[in-house]
């Protein structure tokens, strides 16, 4: 008889790997992962688990207004009941804060076996507090929180484990089985030593514990340990992913305060789970591929930067009032908000889109397509004056344009409701966008991002080393970062430099009146201007705005049948609404033969093309450290140590 488990998650990385651990230890047969709309790159880390065999993960794009929870309960059990009855094994949902611990037993198998397998056992709750710890600490969650409330009424609800039946139930959901009728819902008993229990009827059909008195708690024989809260630092992060029972876009989603202060129970201690599987987790990590361990450790990092500067610009970035948001409320029923959240689509256009001063004009960027320049053109356009900002370990001065606050351009979240529709209907404004082929465009997000060492480039190295069983000290090939993008990153949420066009522009809620190509950049961008800027010359802007282009390398010599037949499904929205033909790489320029290209390429670009990224890759590190340095040395000080380290790093190099 088999067991699954199964979980919904969205930006959950940090916890993932001890939860699977603990369940495999646990003796489940399959854990089975839904996922959707993950910014904090777990999804990297779920994928190396399934590809390891640890997990199934099913990365799922949601409709407008779907439950996370709800939609993936329906679709598991429709699954799983094809499987007859007496083969079909059972099912449970436990969330990432909940730790299953047996005390008279070592798997589920032996627990369920002690019951002698009734329909669904039924295990009560048992909630732990903050231990009033204030950060997330990397150590596992069963260590770090031992304090705890065995007698808190929230312990009269929890989780079943449930057969999986399809005459019985119409469905199984995490806290029951969901029965098909109203006299049949078979034997649900509670997880005691006492002598047969059954949940009463009214809970099994969906009435809360707490609402009844006599409801009972029961820790004899096992408890379901929840940790709701973790620490405050990670109760802010629960609270910024919202409840994942409700849509993405419910104004109810978000946690409260009081939601904290109302599980925050530390009366008891109790270190069963620690004692018991601490270190049978660890161990059971030591033994994992390091592709999962290292990918792990840097879900992490990323989550912990992703959270801190999301709370950093909290509450006025994050904050969605009313008005806000109902503005979308009609393009959501009409079915135009390409599968996104409304709230999804608001910080996107917060980020990507431009409004001129006078309310003429709406542009939308596309990362990979002229954004950096368009960016820069916008600012001559409306006459900004661009502050200058160190941005991170980037050294090229000019990508302060991608910081709002250099340029305080208007974006379409910052214009009253009202005037947004027009801004989006009348026929008055001019709205345009930019578009690249999509195979030049991947090709150039290689170039730069991963090839080119941009900065961030260690952990894209890392995730791809682990994914195609390569040397993460060597720059991935193009062929295995297509491999990594297409088999492991979802079109509508990986990252913007290769996520499709279509998800970025949203076509279906922007009605463009113009759509630039890359291809034919400055006589578009002209009648654009002849339009909103008629004295602006769209060469001698370009000419003084290009920035952060790319080596001159033909991106057809980057392609062979395989890599194209990849990218041409992954973006074959882009190809079909931008009018790109699937056969482009094909086409030229094309100088080399197909069998010698790659290798005399390289060899004609050797000398030049490999000074001037080592060029690049040096002007980075060495304007980093100076940054670094610049708290404790004069500037003349500075000066000198600059010219020494170029000397040392240039030496020989024309």
């Amino acid at each position: 008889m088999k067991f699954t488990l199964a979980t919904c998650v969205r930006n959950e990385g940090p916890y993932l790997l001890e939860w699977v651990a603990h369940y495999k230890l646990l003796g489940f047969d399959r854990i089975v992962i839904f996922s959707n709309d993950n910014d904090d790159g777990s999804d990297a880390l779920l994928a190396v688990m399934e590809k390891a065999g640890l997990i199934e993960w099913r990365p799922r794009t949601l409709a407008e207004g779907e439950s996370p929870q709800l939609s993936a309960f329906r679709s598991l059990s429709k699954e799983l009941f094809k499987v007859p009855a007496e083969h079909g094994g059972y099912l449970c949902w436990f969330d990432c804060d909940e730790f299953l611990v047996l005390k008279q037993h070592q798997s589920v198998q032996e627990l369920l076996s002690h019951y002698n397998h009734p329909d669904a056992l039924f295990i009560n709750w048992k909630h732990f507090g903050s231990a009033k710890q204030q950060n997330y600490q990397q150590n596992l969650t069963i260590s770090r929180f031992i304090q705890c409330d065995s007698t808190t009424t929230h312990n009269k609800f929890g989780k079943s484990i449930s057969k999986i039946n399809s005459e019985l139930y119409a469905f199984i959901s995490n806290h029951r089985p969901i029965p098909k009728t109203d006299n049949q819902w078979g034997s649900v008993i509670y997880a005691t030593v006492q002598e047969k229990v059954c949940v009463a009827k009214d809970i099994v059909y969906g009435n809360h514990p707490r609402k009844n008195s006599e409801s009972p708690i029961y820790h004899d024989i096992c408890q379901l340990n929840h940790y709701a809260i973790r620490s405050q630092e990670e109760y802010q992060w629960k609270a910024i992913r919202g409840n994942g029972r409700l849509a993405l876009n419910d104004d109810k989603k978000q946690f409260r305060d009081s939601y904290f202060k109302e599980h925050d129970l530390n009366s008891e201690t109790d270190t069963l789970a620690a004692d018991k599987y601490a270190k049978l987790i660890n161990e059971f990590i030591a033994e994992l591929p390091e592709a999962i361990k290292t990918t792990n450790n840097q879900v992490i990092s990323d989550l912990i930067n992703h959270y801190r500067v999301v709370l950093s610009e909290k509450p006025q970035a994050n904050k969605v009032t009313k008005d806000q948001s109902s503005w979308l409320e009609a393009f959501a029923q009409q079915d135009k908000l390409h599968g996104y959240s409304i709230e999804a689509i608001e910080k996107r256009l917060a980020y990507s889109s431009f409004v001129g001063d006078q309310l003429n004009y709406v542009f939308v960027e596309t990362p990979k397509a002229a954004c950096s320049t368009m960016k820069w053109v916008l600012t001559e356009l409306e006459n900004r004056v661009v502050k200058q900002k160190q941005v991170g370990k980037e050294s090229n001065p000019a990508m302060v344009i991608h910081l709002r606050e250099s340029h305080r351009i208007k974006n379409l979240m910052h214009i009253q409701s009202n005037m947004r529709l027009n801004l989006l209907n009348k026929n008055t404004v001019v709205r345009f966008c930019v578009v690249r082929n999509p195979y030049a465009r991947l090709a150039s997000a290689w170039a730069d991002k991963i090839r080119q060492k941009e900065p961030g480039y260690e952990r894209n190295w890392q995730l791809i080393a682990n994914y195609t069983n390569t040397d993460s000290k060597q720059c991935p090939s193009f062929p295995n970062f297509v491999r990594w993008v297409v088999e492991t990153q979802n079109p509508k949420h990986c990252n913007p430099h290769w996520r499709a066009m279509v998800n970025l522009l949203l076509p279906d809620l922007i009605d463009y009146t113009h759509v630039i190509h890359t291809e034919n950049l400055a006589d578009e961008l002209q009648e654009i201007l002849n339009l909103i800027a008629p004295d602006k010359d769209a060469n001698i802007l370009l000419k003084k705005h290009r920035t952060n282009e790319s080596l001159p390398i033909e991106w057809q010599n980057y392609y062979d049948e395989q890599t194209a037949a990849l990218v041409a499904e992954f973006y074959k929205e882009d190809f079909a609404h931008y009018g790109y033909s699937i056969t482009s790489w094909q086409s030229a320029p094309k100088s080399l033969s197909a069998s010698d290209q790659i290798e005399q390429l390289k060899e004609k670009l050797n000398q030049y093309e490999r000074a001037a990224l080592n060029a690049i890759r040096s002007r980075n590190d060495i304007i980093f450290e100076l940054i670094q340095k610049k708290h404790t040395k004069s500037p003349n000080s500075i000066a000198t140590s600059t010219k020494k380290t170029i000397q040392k790093k240039y030496s020989g190099t024309r």
